[in-house]
């Protein structure tokens, strides 16, 4: 019986088993490679497939519509008309429709909505709706504005059209802009005056003005322009503001006025040239006047025939004067006329309740009042001024001390010269002084005793109560102030010793000892016709033994700073040391001095 020989039985079955499955692959690979491939082919085209036909549609972009928005409008138009606009909208697409429109107009400043065609949306005539726009078809909307503004102002109106196409829901703008200028109203303005004058001759100007319009020309006035050394002294009629403006109020169509006013170039040098200036204005809608026409003129002045002048011979720019100050002048005159001047009179008038009239001296003149005159009979130059030649005389006044008795406030020194010949016979205005008068101030500085050792004493505590008075006299002071300075030896400073009126005013620095007092407004007359600014505080001296034998200062550097309303002055006062020697009836303490 053969051998049994179980792993030579398993050999060939396991080398069958483990060959057929490469074989089994190779076969199946090969045998359907062809349907493998196109499945995979498959699968990639429905992936593409999938891919654009389930991917999101892109946003259609639209772009803005072949829409016209034209402005059709006066490049020019007289200041105060009103201005027609002819706003065009058309739709040039070929094929869209436009809807959803809507008109939104900005007005500049100055220029104003009247009424429309159609009626605006709202009140300030800057909406309108507009019906949809077929292709080629256009609307119109016409819009009438006032217009006010200074003449060559520009004035645009700007216009943006809101639309959207009739399939669509995105909205569009298109804009357009239209600019006009400003010229003269249609009011005629005319102006007349002397082309040359003199400094000491009268002048008159006339101002004529119409309205050349087919309207009512509202809230209008005439305003002049004066230039530099112009002295304005009356007009007919009578200014409403300032001497240069006139109020006309409403001028019909065809409405005349005409102003003539007067006056002189009294400061006004030879050779100088001066222009005159008319505005014609309206009110515009922002409450501010606008310039309609406007016409000017030139003055050349030329020399006074005679000439007559005042010069301080004290201070030559001085413009103010102190009470108690005596007031030193020189009158200097002159014949500027090609011919002899007979008769001269010369004669100064002092305006000023301030002046001390019975102090006035001028030598050979003659006083009356308060005019001081010259002639041939004290002066014999004057019977006979050859041209060219020339004199000088003299006087002085003094100013009062104070220079007011009563609560007059801000007290002038006005003083006028003039001359005349027998060849001019009316006078001649010459040269001036206006002076103003400071106002001066005082600080008194007390002391109290309220309690402690009397004379102070070394090692005891002595109180005091500081009392500064502030007095004024005819002016108000502004950005007033008083500062002293405590001795650091009194021990710190308690604010609620000051007295409960100024106690808010007072400010008090412990690392330097200064106390400051805000005086803010010191009123005139303070202390005569109004009450007096009174600062009361408590000090404590505590004497140490060095003090021994001396007086102690309380408060130092006391010093009073302010600006005087009227005269523009700085004031810078000061007054002497609170020391203990300062309580009255020291005398028989020792003067103060603190005892050991």
């Amino acid at each position: 019986m053969p051998d049994f020989n179980p792993q030579k039985i398993n050999q060939p079955q396991t080398a069958q088993l483990s060959v057929a499955p490469e074989i089994i692959k190779k076969t199946f690979y090969q045998t359907n490679k062809f349907y493998i491939w196109a499945i995979v082919l498959a699968v990639a085209i429905i992936g593409v497939l999938a891919f654009f036909a389930f991917r999101p549609a892109p946003a259609l972009k639209l772009k803005e519509a072949n829409v016209e928005v034209q402005i059709l409008a006066p490049e020019i138009l007289p200041s105060g008309s009103e201005a027609v606009y002819r706003i065009i909208l058309k739709n040039n697409e070929a094929r869209m429709n436009l809807t959803s429109l809507e008109l939104e107009l900005a007005y500049p400043e100055g220029l104003v909505y009247v009424e429309s065609s159609p009626k605006a949306k709202n009140i300030s005539g800057s909406l309108f709706s507009v019906p949809d726009l077929f292709p080629g078809q256009n609307v119109s909307v016409i819009v009438k504005a006032k217009s006010s503004g200074d003449i060559n102002s520009e004035k645009k109106l700007f216009a943006k059209l809101h639309y959207k196409y009739s399939n669509f829901n995105s909205s569009f703008v298109k804009e357009s802009s239209h600019s006009l200028r400003l010229t003269a109203s249609n009011v005629v303005l005319e102006l007349e005056g002397p082309k040359e004058t003199n400094s000491a001759q009268l002048v008159i100007y006339t101002v004529s003005y119409k309205n050349s319009s087919n309207d009512t020309i509202k809230n209008a006035r005439l305003k002049l322009n004066y230039p530099n050394g112009f002295n304005y002294g009356s007009s007919e009629p009578k200014a409403s503001i300032g001497g240069n403006v006139w109020n006309v109020g409403d001028l019909q169509q065809d409405a005349e006025g005409k102003i003539t006013l007067q006056g002189s170039f009294g400061s006004s040098q030879p050779g100088e040239s001066k222009i005159l200036q008319a505005e014609f204005q309206i009110l515009g809608n922002n409450g501010e006047y606008f310039i309609q026409n406007t016409r000017e003129i030139v003055t050349v002045i030329t020399s006074s025939p005679l000439l007559v002048s005042l010069e301080n011979l004290d201070q030559f720019d001085a413009k103010v004067a102190a009470p108690g100050d005596t007031l030193n002048f020189a009158v200097r005159y002159q014949n500027n006329a090609a011919v002899a001047a007979t008769g001269v009179n010369i004669a100064i008038n002092l305006d000023s309740k301030a002046l001390d009239l019975s102090s006035l001296q001028a030598q050979n003149a003659q006083l009356s009042g308060n005019t001081v005159s010259w002639n041939a009979a004290g002066v014999p130059d004057l019977e006979n001024l050859n041209p060219s030649e020339s004199g000088t005389l003299n006087f002085y006044v003094r100013v009062k001390n104070p220079a007011t008795k009563d609560s007059s406030k801000n007290l002038t020194v006005n003083i006028l010269s003039k001359i005349k010949s027998n060849e001019y016979s009316t006078f001649l205005p010459g040269g001036s002084v206006n002076l103003r008068i400071s106002s001066p101030a005082q600080i008194q500085a007390n002391l109290e005793y309220i309690s402690g050792s009397l004379p102070p004493k070394v090692g005891t505590q002595t109180k005091y109560k500081a009392i500064l008075r502030l007095s004024n006299s005819s002016n108000d002071f502004v950005s007033s102030e008083l500062s002293c300075f405590l001795p650091s030896t009194f021990g710190a400073f308690d604010i609620q010793n000051v007295g409960s009126a100024e106690r808010g005013n007072v400010e008090f620095d412990e690392s330097t000892g200064k106390l400051t007092w805000r005086v803010g407004v010191l009123e005139a007359h303070a202390g005569k016709f109004s009450p007096a600014r009174i600062l009361e505080f408590t000090v404590a001296a505590n004497p140490s033994p060095a003090d021994a034998g001396n007086s102690l200062a309380l408060l130092r550097n006391i010093k009073f700073y302010a600006k005087d309303g009227f005269t523009e002055e700085g004031i810078d006062l000061g007054t002497e040391d609170l020391t203990t020697a300062s309580l009255s009836g020291q005398n028989g303490y020792s003067n103060g001095s603190v005892a050991p």
